[in-house]
């Protein structure tokens, strides 16, 4: 453990401390600025980088206005206020909803003369001044549709929220695209539940590609929902509908809602305490994470001072690792905000904000907006001694930068190296080739300049010394009863903590005994901790959706109220989850079902045609890039229930194996192990059950076990179907039947043929898989070569086994494929690939249809 004691030394010696969150400080009172022409300045608010803007709407009868602050030299200055120039009639209440993001900004003004009839105005920042691009009326004309309640701008984008009291419009969200010719309507989105509640729309969030509705009385007893969209190429798809339960009845879930690149946080701020009789409308808020394009619930929030009428959540912000939350009720409605910090995945309250001069029915934090650097909050009943009403105020987050432990020890030890390295050419040989001159390994870091890997762990000296800050002389740096290698390729936990995810449970107990992952607190992301579920809930701490109904745990305790043990809580025959997502009924009441019982199959690509799965199993080198390492034809029937997915019959031929890997055949799907009621496999007369894997809240198959077996070479070759001159052989065809206890939503399940992917095992045990682009990794993968070599996987923007240049290392094509001969460029076969990758898809999508040339073909087929 000398390499541990050595990097504790150096921080030690570097003399460092760390310093503890400073609450956010106030740096404006912007009231101060504000030209006094309007009440209710601070009604809306919105933050971007060093700008900001207030609306200031006054009250129904007056014109309002909204205005625009920037940030220079450390001070906060009056920038503009912006007026309409409108074709309309005496526009009122300039100024409800503001959105800003770089050099664009959107007002609403939701009402003209006495109707709520509204108009929005989109401006650009242009040589020092910020001038009216366009104004906006709502494109299918309605009296009362009170558009512009809410306003969104982003790169491009302008989404404007028209919720509407007419009885005959339910409410709709206008999405405009800037376009050469300036901004021209899009998509208008509409509820696409049955159940309508004209408030569709009465708030949004836009951000990046995605955009969140909230729709605060949906549902029979208004339980309120948000739908969010995703943007691809223009068009704006349905991601997700998150709806309310019977803990949010009349709560006004959905009343506020913000997006960032990961989050999405959904206010309900008139919820009542579940246990407190006498802590009516305290507020909530509900916060959901994106994890592989769908939204999962990850934890409620409540203020740490909760009382009766608080409005907790009446406004919300959140931007990168924190959030701000208003509760304009709070404290006789003086009013205050929240800051929420994340660590270590977890939210936790920061600080309380609230005013040293507040006065009963100031309402701080009735609107609030967050940045980088900075949160605004709106207070728009503050008496401020002038005329008008209101105030907002801008409060600076103070940061913690100070680096961490480990970046000390990294720089400290970086640095000694570093130190000994001359000019000498002896001096920096390196005979093992890890990366470490001779020199440094024998004099400081005491390791075999002979061999790259002294304590033979799987892991060389200069990954252990460099990256995992491991002890290269020790096989278990931690002591913890788990190799360095496995917590690293397996485990994903560090291999110099006993408990990485400080939980209080070791990472060998974690692993070997409570099947929990070790680097996370919560291991299935159901926002119920590990030791929660153990110690009080009793539930499941591996497995999201302990009963397979659709519903995570935490979903069924804290939002539905239903039965976490019973997929079917009123017994009604259908599950928990369908009745809630899918069918909108309820799942405490057996009378409340879905009347229809209809069954469909539908295939694909078709019902006698297959498509072709191809691969290239060196990921993250894209080697010959020839995708003949694993070619399998297949053909998908899904049995459907109401629409719902029963039963799916996967058929997989492998037709050509031109690589030297055993590689597997394998299937994940969307749903846990739980709602597996039964799974087989057909081949060559034989059926023979297949177990399922839990992969989080998602459940593996072996399709095929080894490739090589069901589609062994030709006599006197080592590969089938890729070279020249060899016989051509015919595979092994499978046939594999999974049953759903209860079936499941297409949207959830995906597009067959699934998330197929190839798999091999190295001689550490280290799994290395190849998936479709864009599909994420099972939690069995190694994850230490993402983003290495080729490979430009992120994460965070689901970007996966994709090159720079969009290259993929699998693809599905529709359609029955002739693939290239073995070391024979993809490109050089099909020339198209090349466009379809530059466009991402978007030109030449029947690449694999044309072009093609038949010299580069094994098959004997014609140029197209």
């Amino acid at each position: 453990m000398w390499f541990i004691r050595l990097i504790l030394t150096f921080t030690l010696l570097l003399g460092v401390t760390f310093a503890t969150y400073a609450a956010p400080s106030l740096q404006i009172d912007l009231s101060a600025l504000s030209n006094d022409n309007f009440s209710e300045f601070g009604k809306s608010v919105s933050i971007s980088n060093n700008k900001t803007i207030v609306g200031v709407p006054g009250n129904p009868s007056e014109a309002g206005e909204a205005c625009i602050y920037s940030l220079s030299g450390g001070s906060w200055g009056l920038e503009q206020c912006l007026t309409p120039i409108s074709s309309a009639s005496n526009i009122k209440q300039f100024g409800l909803s503001v959105d800003i993001a770089g050099e664009y900004a959107i007002v609403g003004a939701v009402r003209q003369a006495s109707s709520n009839t509204g108009a929005v105005y989109i401006f650009k920042y242009t040589d020092g001044a910020w001038q009216q691009e366009i104004e906006l009326i709502n494109p299918i004309s309605s009296s009362n549709d009170r558009f512009g309640s809410s306003v969104g701008i982003v790169d491009g984008y302008a989404a404007i929220g028209s919720p509407s009291l007419g009885a005959s419009d339910d409410g709709r969200v206008h999405i405009y695209s800037k376009e050469i010719m300036g901004w021209q309507l899009s998509s208008s989105i509409t509820p696409s539940s049955n159940i309508r509640s004209r408030h569709f729309g009465s708030t949004i969030d836009l951000t990046d590609d995605y955009l969140a509705i909230g729709d605060y009385e949906y549902g029979r007893s208004k339980e309120g929902s948000v739908t969010v969209y995703k943007q691809t190429d223009g068009a704006w798809a349905k991601q997700a509908r998150l709806s309310g339960g019977a803990v949010t009845k009349s709560s006004y879930f959905g009343y506020s809602v913000a997006l960032s690149k990961d989050y999405l946080l959904i206010g309900a701020p008139q919820e009542n305490h579940p246990d407190q009789r006498n802590s009516k409308k305290c507020g909530a808020v509900y916060v959901y994470k994106r994890s592989f394009g769908q939204w999962v619930p990850q934890t409620k929030l409540t203020s740490s001072d909760i009382n009766r009428n608080d409005n907790f959540g009446q406004s919300v912000g959140i931007y990168d690792d924190h959030l701000v939350i208003g509760a304009s009720g709070d404290d006789l409605r003086r009013g205050s905000a929240y800051v929420f910090k994340l660590t270590g995945g977890s939210w936790s309250q920061a600080s309380k904000i609230s005013l040293s001069n507040a006065n009963n029915n100031d309402y701080l934090g009735s609107a609030v907006a967050l940045s980088d650097s900075h949160i605004i909050i709106g207070a728009y009943n503050k008496n401020t001694g002038l005329s008008n009403t209101g105030s907002a105020y801008i409060y600076e987050i103070n940061k913690d930068n100070s680096p961490t432990a480990a970046d000390i020890a990294l720089v400290a030890i970086e640095t000694q190296l570093h130190e000994n390295v001359g000019s000498n050419p002896a001096e920096e040989a390196d005979s093992d080739g890890d990366g470490l001159s001779n020199i440094d390994e024998i004099m400081i870091l005491n390791t075999d300049p002979n061999n790259p890997d002294s304590d033979n762990d799987g892991l060389n000296d200069r990954e252990e010394t460099m990256i995992y800050q491991s002890d290269p002389l020790s096989s278990d740096s931690d002591s913890d009863g788990l190799s360095d290698l496995s917590e690293v390729i397996t485990y994903n936990s560090d291999p110099i903590s006993s408990d990485s995810d400080g939980d209080g449970y070791s990472d060998s107990v974690e692993v070997l005994s409570l099947n929990t992952e070790p680097s996370l607190v919560d291991s299935d992301f159901d926002g119920l901790s590990d030791q929660e579920e153990i110690t009080v809930t009793g539930t499941n701490p591996s497995l999201a959706d302990s009963d397979g109904d659709g519903l995570t745990d935490n979903q069924e305790l804290n939002l539905y109220q239903t039965q976490v043990d019973n997929a079917d809580s009123d017994l009604d025959g259908f599950s928990d989850g369908n009745e809630v997502n899918y069918y909108e009924t309820d799942p405490l009441d057996s009378g409340s079902k879905p009347e229809s019982n209809t069954t469909s199959t539908t295939y694909a690509p078709a019902a006698s045609e297959d498509g072709t799965m191809a691969f290239e199993d060196e990921w993250p080198i894209t080697g010959d890039y020839d995708f003949n390492d694993a070619v399998v034809n297949y053909n998908v029937e899904e049995y459907r229930q109401n629409g719902l997915v029963k039963r799916i019959t996967f058929k997989v031929l492998p037709v050509a194996r031109g690589a030297m890997y055993d590689n597997s055949l394998r299937l994940v799907i969307n749903t846990p192990i739980s709602n597996i009621a039964s799974a087989s496999t057909k081949s060559r007369g034989v059926t023979s059950d297949l177990a399922p894997v839990a992969d989080g809240n998602k459940s593996q198959f072996i399709l095929i076990g080894d490739l090589k077996s069901a589609l062994p070479p030709p006599p006197g070759f080592k590969l089938s179907n890729t070279l020249t001159g060899s016989q051509k052989i015919n595979g092994h065809q499978f046939v594999v039947t999974i049953t759903f206890n209860y079936p499941i939503d297409p949207v959830i399940l995906g597009a067959p043929p699934y998330n197929t992917f190839i798999a091999r095992q190295l001689d550490n045990g280290e799994l290395i898989e190849v998936h479709f682009p864009g599909f994420p990794p099972t939690r069995h993968a190694s994850r230490r070569l993402f983003g290495s070599i080729q490979d430009d996987s992120d994460a965070t923007q689901d970007r996966f086994y994709q090159t720079k240049d969009n290259l993929p290392w699998a693809m599905n094509m529709p359609s029955t494929w002739h693939h290239p001969k073995e070391r024979v460029d993809l490109a050089n076969g099909y020339p198209d690939i090349l466009n379809w990758a530059k466009s991402k898809g978007k030109q030449n999508k029947n690449w694999y249809k044309s072009k093609r040339k038949s010299q580069f073909i094994f098959d004997n087929v014609t140029d197209l």
